[in-house]
């Protein structure tokens, strides 16, 4: 289907509009292009811009951004070889990383991405809000404040918050008590190095991105933070009872006037198909960050996402064969991990317990690997 404007300019016709112009969008929509299907993507906020987040990128996706055109390195992108994990107590204990990963700020990698998209022939429209989604006789009908689109099937690939999700609505996964704050730094810090240090009720994950700068990303629960009376005294009283925290804190230089934040999001596992509409990424369900694979599920899905659209439109597949595909595929590949994350996240939340884990696995290695390669997936061969 190609895309067709009427005189008033107001209604486009086209084969996929996917909502949200993230990872998990980006890849779709790539994908589609690829297999030469019109794709319409609209993303409410305007790149570049910094998001809260992790800005760690397992390597199992560079098949897919490869077969993309697109080399995150060519932008400023760093090797992750090692991690390092630390208790609240300070004990600690490094691993090298089953597959490798790389780190690179959402600022230049959504940008980038979404510039590869362009190139593909993706229609992507950022400033855009999606205001309504309709079902029609055959597809849907999309809202926004400058036209109507229309289109086969839609995917939604909003993030972890939105006014498109009914609140409470079935497979809407659970709003989440915590808040994320971001800070880039300035900081001596291993280029090849991710370290995720806890801390009573939360975790910190510090990396290198470009441009020489640090990446300081946690997690902490929002009644902590209210009760110590804001972030400076917050971090001041818990994050440094870690003394490997206490040491980044104390000597990062802020890059940001102040810090970023984000809550009210939405963590865990919803439903991968909502009302007829495709979800992939954050929105589909959320890993636990601590994990560090949320971007990697992000782009896997996004990729499998619109191969499966590309083949269904080829033949004329019934929509719910489609959907009960899709379904399938992201039930086995990510479910298992949103629940290994859920445990994660329980354990090193609590002390005690976090350092009691890490002084067992210091002595067994391999149970760290284990579990990396529980919370990660295999490389995609696309």
């Amino acid at each position: 289907m190609l895309n067709v404007k009427n005189a008033e300019n107001q209604d486009i016709f086209t084969d996929v509009v996917v909502l949200g112009g993230g990872l998990a969008g980006l890849s779709a929509a790539c994908s589609l292009a690829l297999r030469g299907r019109s794709v319409v993507l609209i993303e409410k906020k305007k790149y570049p811009r910094h998001k809260v987040c992790g800005e760690y990128v397992s390597n199992e996706v560079l098949p897919i951004l490869k077969k993309f055109g697109f080399n995150p390195f060519d932008f400023g992108a760093l090797a992750m070889k090692r991690m390092m994990l630390s208790a609240p107590s300070g004990t600690f204990l490094e691993s090298k990383l089953p597959l490798g990963a790389f780190s690179l700020s959402r600022y230049e990698l959504d940008f980038q991405f979404s510039e590869r998209a362009r190139a593909l022939g993706v229609d992507v429209r950022l400033g855009v809000q999606a205001l309504k989604v309709q079902p029609l006789d055959e597809g849907y009908e999309v809202q926004t404040g400058q036209s109507t689109l229309r289109c086969k099937y839609v995917v939604g690939a909003f993030g972890k918050t939105s006014n498109l999700r009914t609140a409470g609505g079935p497979g809407t996964p659970s709003r989440s008590p915590f808040v994320g704050v971001k800070r880039h730094v300035e900081l001596a810090f291993p280029d090849d190095l991710v370290a995720l240090h806890n801390f009573k009720g939360g975790y910190c994950g510090v990396s290198r991105v470009e441009n020489n700068l640090v990446n300081i990303c946690y997690l902490a629960r929002a009644a902590d933070v209210h009760k110590a009376g804001g972030l400076p005294e917050f971090e001041e009283r818990v994050l440094h009872q870690n003394p490997h925290l206490r040491r980044v804190l104390t000597e990062a230089i802020d890059v940001f006037p102040r810090p970023m934040a984000i809550s009210n999001f939405t963590m865990g596992s919803g439903e991968p198909v909502q009302n007829g509409v495709f979800m992939a990424g954050d929105a589909a369900g959320m890993i636990s960050p601590l994990c560090g694979n949320g971007m990697a599920m992000a782009i896997t899905a996004g990729y499998v996402l619109g191969e499966q659209l590309a083949e269904g439109l080829a033949v004329r597949a019934r929509p719910e064969a489609l959907q009960k595909q899709y379904a399938a595929y992201w039930n086995k590949q990510f479910k298992s991990r949103l629940a290994w994350g859920n445990r994660l996240q329980w354990l090193f939340g609590q002390p005690a317990v976090a350092n009691m884990a890490l002084g067992a696995a210091k002595l067994m290695p391999s149970v760290v690997t284990s579990i990396i390669k529980k919370t990660h997936g295999e490389p995609v061969l696309a």
